[in-house]
């Protein structure tokens, strides 16, 4: 074990001397706000690739090891294709969803700066994360289906049970969509281990603050807009009017429409970090419901009776499944994923 710590602090020192050489050469485009919108958050951009710590553990540092070494390798494209196309069977994906687990779970904000901007500062990379991430996502797809259970787990990046508290609304500017901006207290995480939540709500007054209480429940803030599509079925998703503001009325069956969530409701919720803007310092982000894999886009409701309501059966688990049950068998599937 001493051997392998040994190994993997030279790996994580000749990775900071190679992004030091990175950076002197390197500058990320910078796409200063105009607007900004509800829920979003600063988060500190990538400043070296592979952005390793000793906080992470041993997958998501395998990780980014694996990711770095393929980017910086001068590999034609037929040769990365070849390289994916020996994942060819669930024994040789797992290593690769164990990693990916690992590394979103980790921190969502730190995998997407590396996946899709990590190319930015770092002109050792012949390919960027992001077609190696491309790659990896289409031999999920033909190994396990783009709606399967097991790849919506281990690419979903967030996933809470929640009680939301707060709703407020907004637009986004340049082509009229409406947003709902939710808050919401966090009761239980299955899934994220360094995410902010730079919101607490305090008991009792039920009050929500910007900065770290001593007491009171962590928050979080999601948005979602009654226009959004929900992936997992087919949209008939139509503007039907414009009025003289250019607020857009909408048709369609497979939206999230105005009552998509509800104030003073618990939910699951399975959320994914969305880039807004870089201003230079900071980067700017909010979380979205991961929308890409079942009919109920990611928010799944708790009944009166502490039942999670899954219209689809999307886990398997039954369409009404009781609170502590869901936990259970979903925190078995994480495990299945995890210890592979």
């Amino acid at each position: 074990m001493k051997n392998s710590m040994s190994v993997l602090i030279a790996i994580m020192f000749a990775s900071i001397l190679l992004c030091a050489t990175d950076q002197i050469k390197a500058q990320r485009p910078i796409d200063p706000p105009t607007h900004m919108e509800c829920n979003e958050y600063a988060t500190t951009p990538i400043d070296h690739c592979p952005p390793l710590n000793t906080g992470m553990s041993w997958d998501c540092m395998l990780g980014y090891i694996y990711f770095d070494s393929l980017c910086r390798a001068n590999l034609t494209w037929g040769q990365l294709d070849s390289l994916a196309k020996a994942i060819n069977s669930m024994d040789t994906l797992r290593p690769f969803l164990r990693f990916q687990y690992a590394m979103n779970e980790y921190d969502a904000s730190l995998y997407d700066e590396f996946m899709f901007y990590g190319i930015d500062i770092t002109p050792g990379y012949k390919t960027p994360p992001a077609i190696i991430l491309s790659l990896l996502l289409d031999r999920e797809d033909s190994i396990l289906g783009h709606y399967s259970k097991v790849r919506f787990l281990a690419n979903t990046e967030l996933i809470l049970h929640v009680k939301v508290v707060e709703v407020t609304s907004d637009i986004e500017p340049t082509i009229n969509r409406p947003l709902q901006c939710f808050k919401a207290i966090i009761l239980d995480t299955i899934k994220g281990k360094n995410f902010p939540s730079n919101l607490y709500y305090t008991l009792p007054g039920g009050k929500l603050h910007r900065e770290p209480q001593s007491e009171g429940y962590p928050a979080i803030g999601f948005v979602i807009s009654p226009e959004w599509q929900k992936y997992g079925t087919p949209s008939d998703f139509r503007v039907v009017a414009t009025d003289s503001a250019g607020h857009r009325a909408i048709s369609g069956s497979n939206q999230f429409g105005e009552n998509a969530v509800a104030v003073d409701s618990e939910y699951i919720v399975c959320l994914n970090v969305q880039k807004e803007v870089y201003d230079g310092a900071h980067v700017f982000r909010d979380y979205w419901p991961a929308t890409h894999y079942s009919p109920e886009a990611g928010l799944f409701r708790i009944n009166p009776d502490h039942k999670v309501m899954i219209p689809s059966d999307f886990f398997g688990y039954g369409t009404s499944v009781p609170l502590a049950t869901f936990l259970s068998m979903i925190r078995a599937d994480i495990h299945n994923i995890v210890a592979h």
